[in-house]
């Protein structure tokens, strides 16, 4: 099937979408082409790793200033001063791996 024809959901629910009426589900519309398909799965991902960007976003700024907060009560203990730069760098982490 060329890429951008109309496709027809198979009437063998295990067979994939055909280009031949002949062998497609009666009465169903036509399927949207290869590349519109493309272009909404996409456009799904995009907004999908926008919400995701956003969530982090928030988690961000609330463990960083838990962080700050609890740092600010008067932590002294070098060993929890180590753990809290280790979420520090956890969180630098997720923000290279999201694009932040």
């Amino acid at each position: 099937m060329a890429d951008g024809e109309y496709r027809f959901l198979h009437r063998d629910a295990t067979r994939p979408p055909t280009d031949n009426p002949q062998l497609a589900v009666r009465h169903e519309p036509e399927l949207v082409d290869a590349n519109t398909e493309a272009r909404y799965a996409a456009d799904a991902r995009r907004a999908a790793e926008a919400r995701l960007r956003a969530a982090w976003k928030d988690a961000h700024d609330g463990i960083t200033g838990a962080v700050r907060d609890f740092r600010a009560a008067g932590v002294t203990d070098r060993r929890v001063l180590s753990d809290l730069r280790a979420v520090e760098r956890g969180v630098g982490r997720v923000d290279q791996r999201l694009g932040l």
